[in-house]
């Protein structure tokens, strides 16, 4: 968890660069837990100050508390369409359909409106369609992409929270998830090491290298398949990661990092330190989870470390 922690905070940095668009204060979290969601207003509509916020709920997700904010009122509806209800205090009970504050606030100035919120189990991005109304207009952000797109991609994005796993860790617009290796023999020179990357922004990222302490040196490989025979080699330019892209370093896939003179065996249950460089992201570093030798998922990891 503190690693999922130290991962939001820096995934932050995305939101920080939109302060023209309504964001989360944390744009990911782990799923199935409750979440202490603020939307944060940069400042107003255009010239006009803001005089209320209203964020949709999306489905799946129950609003179990609401933080005192002095100086405004809050209301809900409770359906689609439904006439909205003032709320003055206590916790919710049944679901809720959006959230309303009225209040003011001057149009250059900065403010957090906070949820709390019980999240779903399942992993992905969730949207929260919010309407900024300002004495004269309102900005509707509102906007979804369209799967594989940057968050930033729609001129008016929808706030986004993406729910990502325990063994996950985000740097930037780079996300890398389930880092694994498996055991090898006593005398084993190499081992080679998976996870899953995503590029959730708006601009080109380069996966150029590593390096971990229980071996010499790490290397980027390449696995290509020419009338059913496999060759691999090294990948000198690394693995480039297109805007809204998903490289899954898979034991079948056509990338994955190889650990080279290993200094000692590899046990299953081990969490193995690794450092991934990158081009724009820059050195994140992550444990690579140690499953059986001959493993095929990083499930298999898990497994054996409970039953250990």
């Amino acid at each position: 968890m503190n690693r999922i922690l130290a991962g939001c905070a820096v995934a932050a940095v995305l939101a920080s660069t939109a302060d023209a668009h309504v964001v989360l204060s944390q744009t990911s979290f782990a799923p199935g837990v409750s979440f202490a969601a603020f939307f944060k207003v940069g400042h107003g509509c255009a010239e006009s100050p803001t005089t209320s916020l209203t964020v949709e709920i999306p489905e799946g997700i129950d609003v179990v508390n609401f933080p005192a904010k002095p100086g405004w009122k809050l209301e809900v509806t409770r359906a689609r369409g439904a006439a909205p209800i003032s709320w003055n205090g206590g916790n919710p009970t049944g679901s809720i359909h959006s959230v309303t504050w009225r209040g003011r606030l001057d149009v250059k100035a900065n403010d957090q409106f906070g949820l709390m919120l019980k999240l779903p189990t399942r992993q992905g991005a969730i949207y929260f369609p919010t309407v900024q109304t300002c004495e004269a207009g309102e900005n509707r952000w509102v906007e979804i992409p369209a799967p594989g797109q940057a968050w930033n991609s729609v001129p008016h994005p929808a706030p986004v929270l993406t729910l990502i796993a325990a063994d996950t860790t985000t740097a930037g617009a780079i996300r890398i998830e389930q880092p694994w290796t498996r055991a090898t023999a006593p005398n084993a020179r190499t081992a080679a090491g998976y996870f899953k990357l995503t590029n959730s922004g708006a601009v080109a990222d380069i996966l150029t290298g590593g390096s971990t302490d229980v071996a010499e040196r790490v290397e980027i490989h390449s696995t290509t398949n020419v009338n059913g025979v496999s060759s691999m080699r090294i990948a000198p330019a690394g693995i480039p990661i297109a805007p809204g892209a998903t490289v899954d370093m898979a034991p079948a896939g056509s990338f994955h990092l190889m650990l080279v003179n290993l200094k000692a065996a590899l046990v299953a249950g081990q969490k193995i330190p690794l450092t991934l460089n990158f081009a724009r992201a820059g050195a994140v570093r992550v444990e690579l989870s140690v499953a059986a030798i001959g493993a095929l998922a990083p499930a298999e990891a898990d497994e054996h470390a409970h039953h250990h």
